[in-house]
């Protein structure tokens, strides 16, 4: 009797779990889609942009902003919206055709600030308040994203993103900054010119994000926008929290502040391309360019096969081409519309005496802007011994045009230029690095770290 009784109790409970399934509603695909979207988060993008970013984009042209916008719409979740930040001293007339060709009302332009007060250089030079003004601009424009955003990225109007940036961003959970590798004419800026964009052993695929100046870039980092807008973090207070370090590199001072205060989840995936790249450039069928020492240069350029030729006679025999194998990773192919990596190798130009190139890199850079997989040439005793010598050529161009702007002029002309003294002498990265930290009291400013 008891195992009947029981029997018939199993029976039962099987019964009213098979009802209990059946009352459960099954979801047609469209309410499957509409579930996943509504877990997606909303994206605000600040894009600050000029007239240099439009215009047609021919085979060498920077990507522009038609192609960052057009990256932004091939990221799955539609949950964005993008907000453009014009500040310059020409108008840009074809920002409203590209708006006009593209035909997204989530896309559109929050200030134009056209006229001689938003010239942004000055015989090649950033002007003094330019960033001072772009980067208030742009926090007035962050305040502007809709009230539903949980993340914003600022970036410049040249860059691009692959197509698994935004879902990325949607996978994290415990943190309120996250910190994307990105592919930069930067990466590994004091290695072998043109080697160090090549597959080495152990190198980094693209340059690591570490959240602090000159090792990452604005459009890399993406931020919890309510705790950004709650906390009132601004770029433009950043001036009261390091006093050398000019308003271009603010990007990399918050990065420094947020990643002390929040938690930071870093992304050691490429998924961000900060133009003009040697990745991005032999994608175009350009020829890299990392033979120009100049200060609006240095890091590099893509030229076309004319301009490269060009390079190569001017140069009279002191630059050679060489070809490297890029580096990077499997999410190269999600940049553009093409669905592949690109090229395999690409042609890139450098100095004969590369050795001598990398050591006035070295010089430049410092410790502070390397990679840590290059950290180790510092103490080569070769290049210590090229530093000092490197060092002393520049102090004496550095008095040499002093000395010519002098001629002609003064009666009693002031003393040759110095580091401490003298507005003219432009410091190294890590001159300014070692600035700023001593002028915020820091007890670390030591280059080797």
């Amino acid at each position: 009797m008891r195992r009947v009784a029981l029997w018939c109790a199993i029976w039962a409970l099987a019964a009213l779990e098979a009802r209990s399934a059946a009352e459960v509603p099954v979801q047609s695909p469209a309410q499957q889609r509409d579930a996943a979207l509504a877990a997606q988060p909303a994206i605000c993008v600040v894009i600050r942009t000029y007239h240099g970013h439009g215009g047609d984009a021919g085979a060498l042209r920077r990507q522009g902003l038609r192609q960052l916008l057009t990256s932004l719409r091939q990221q799955s979740n539609p949950k964005w919206e993008a907000l453009l930040v014009i500040m310059d001293s020409e108008p840009f007339r074809d920002v409203h055709y590209i708006l006009q060709e593209l035909n997204d009302d989530r896309v559109w332009v929050y200030a134009e600030w056209i006229g001689s007060d938003f010239t942004p250089k000055v015989d090649g030079v950033w002007a003094s308040q330019y960033h001072h003004k772009l980067y208030n601009l742009t926090d007035s424009a962050i305040r502007a994203c809709p009230k539903d955003t949980e993340w914003v990225v600022v970036t410049n109007g040249d860059n691009d993103y692959s197509r698994s940036f935004f879902d990325r961003i949607g996978s994290v959970t415990n943190a309120d900054v996250i910190a994307f590798d990105f592919y930069t004419r930067y990466h590994r800026s004091t290695g072998v010119p043109c080697e160090r964009f090549g597959q080495q052993e152990g190198a980094p695929t693209c340059k690591r994000n570490k959240l602090k100046w000159c090792q990452t870039d604005l459009g890399a980092n993406v931020m919890r926008w309510p705790r950004l807008i709650r906390e009132n973090k601004r770029f433009g207070d950043l001036g009261s929290v390091t006093t050398a370090v000019a308003a271009e590199h603010y990007d990399g001072i918050m990065g420094q502040v947020l990643s002390s205060e929040w938690p930071v989840e870093h992304i050691r995936e490429c998924l961000f391309n900060h133009s003009p790249s040697p990745q991005w450039c032999a994608r175009m069928g350009g020829v890299w360019d990392d033979s120009d020492m100049s200060q609006s240069a240095i890091g590099g350029t893509c030229l076309d096969s004319w301009q490269a030729s060009k390079r190569l006679r001017d140069g009279k025999g002191a630059i050679e081409e060489v070809v490297v194998a890029l580096n990077h990773d499997r999410f190269l192919k999600e940049f553009g519309d093409s669905g592949d990596a690109g090229p395999a190798a690409m042609r890139c130009l450098r100095k004969k005496d590369h050795v001598r190139q990398r050591h006035e890199l070295m010089t430049f850079f410092g410790p502070v802007c390397s990679e840590d997989y290059d950290l180790a040439a510092f103490q080569d005793p070769n290049y210590q011994a090229a530093e000092a010598k490197i060092k002393e050529e520049l102090r004496l161009a550095a008095e040499e045009e002093h000395r010519k702007k002098l001629q002609g002029g003064a009666v009693n002309p002031p003393p040759p230029p110095d580091r401490t003294r003298n507005e003219s002498f432009v410091p190294s990265r890590r001159d300014v690095f070692r600035d700023s930290c001593a002028a915020e009291g820091g007890s670390s400013c030591n280059m080797s770290l």
